[in-house]
């Protein structure tokens, strides 16, 4: 059980305090959905750091504000949660403030290369990101790609120089003597040595064999496999992953280099992910530790 008796303070107010969970039902016209991912990552926070963020009550039941924690306590099995009194509301400044509440907040937005760093530095606390909401799906929509470093133009090609030598003069054209009768047969080449005329001239054009298209690229990562995708950040992938779990997992590694600024390796043999998906191609034994020594 959650120990949440000290989150109200009796100096702040008339307004702060304690609501028993089994009294709350949230406003009906609240528009906002509250997804069973989010109620149990919130469940679990509440378990592990405790309910730090009153919800808002108005008429001392409905909740217009903090229905997904109020939900989440329940799921964590709290018999009260603190609140803030919101009786002073009338009807339509209570469903304004339900609007506002959960519309304002999308307005914000991050800072990625701040949020690069905080989730970089975590690291060392050995926290799941995944627990607090940040995990491979999340990260892909919430930080844009890193952008490569912008290659110079290449310098213009050497102005070809034109010659200053007379054009050769045009061979002058025979004339025939108007006596003679003009021949109707046209003339034809004489065949080269060992060729058949009459072959030659029925040889089918060769063809252009069609490009071969090219194949989808190997499966990098294998269920129960770690890999290291940043500077002390882990990606360990299940034993009993679904294929698209794996293919979730294969995309954030490949773009590893492009959200964290270092490419992912597999951390059993420092390998790179370029090595194992050449050596999944080719289905070759890879040897312990190739690449280790690799761009880092």
């Amino acid at each position: 059980m959650v120990d949440v008796s000290g989150a109200v303070d009796a100096e702040a107010g008339e307004r702060l305090r304690m609501y028993p969970v089994a009294d709350l039902v949230p406003h009906p016209r609240n528009v906002r959905q509250h997804p069973e991912r989010q109620i149990r990552m919130l469940a679990e926070e509440i378990k592990r750091d405790g309910f730090n963020a009153p919800i808002a009550v108005w008429r001392d039941q409905f909740v217009i504000a903090g229905e997904g924690r109020l939900k989440a306590a329940q799921q964590a099995g709290l018999d009260e949660i603190p609140g803030i009194d919101c009786n002073h509301l009338d009807e339509a400044g209570a469903r304004r403030f339900m609007l506002a509440d959960n519309r304002l907040g999308e307005l914000a937005e991050y800072d990625a290369d701040a949020l690069r760093d905080e989730l970089a530095s975590l690291a060392e606390f050995d926290m799941d990101l995944e627990s607090i909401g940040f995990g491979l799906d999340d990260l892909d929509a919430i930080l844009p790609p890193l952008q490569p470093d912008p290659t110079p133009p290449s310098p213009p090609a050497p102005k070809r120089e034109t010659s200053s030598k007379p054009a050769s003069p045009t061979p002058p054209v025979e004339k025939t003597d108007p006596t003679e009768p003009a021949s109707t047969e046209p003339e034809t080449p004489p065949a080269q040595s060992g060729e058949d005329p009459a072959v030659e001239a029925t040889a089918a054009p060769a063809t252009q064999p069609e490009p071969a298209k090219p194949s989808d690229p190997a499966q990098i990562c294998s269920p129960g496999e770690t890999w290291c995708i940043g500077e002390g950040l882990e990606l360990t992938v299940t034993v009993y992953a679904s294929a698209p779990e794996l293919a979730a997992a294969d995309e954030f590694i490949r773009k590893s280099l492009d959200v964290f600024g270092r490419p992912a390796r597999r951390k059993s043999d420092g390998a790179s992910a370029q090595s194992v998906q050449h050596q999944r191609e080719t289905d070759q034994p890879h040897a312990a530790g190739e690449g280790a020594s690799a761009e880092n």
